[in-house]
């Protein structure tokens, strides 16, 4: 199954260079969240509830598919109410494992390019 949500809004600090993740949020978030999130539209509110991101789903940023490699206990509930979730472009490690995190892996090893209008998909 596929689910899209549109990105509506790039908070200020929702980007960095030197971290590789990036905090989504539905378009219900708070004007503090937005400053450091990517906002996303879903496609109709019983799409965002059918959602359930498993290790081996994908996530397409736009045209780039990213493997998703392991899913923190979190995001079901969040993504699927708020539109919450974390987006980490990187391996887990033993220390390094957050409850609403999903950790990401592609063959390029390129990170995506986020812009309004994009489209975020999942398929599950």
């Amino acid at each position: 199954m596929q689910v899209q949500a549109q990105i509506t809004k790039i908070g200020n600090n929702a980007i960095s260079a030197k971290d590789p993740m990036v905090i989504l949020f539905g378009e219900q978030a708070t004007d503090v969240l937005e400053n450091v999130s990517v906002i996303q539209k879903f496609e109709s509110k019983s799409a965002q509830q059918a959602i359930d991101l498993k290790v081996g789903a994908t996530i397409e940023i736009d045209d780039l598919a990213f493997d998703v490699l392991q899913v923190g206990a979190l995001v079901k509930p969040n993504l699927t109410t708020i539109g919450h979730v974390t987006l980490i472009f990187k391996q887990p490690t033993k220390n390094d494992q957050m409850q609403n995190a999903v950790y990401l892996s592609n063959t390029s090893q390129q990170l995506p390019i986020f812009k309004i209008g994009g489209k975020i998909t999942y398929t599950f």
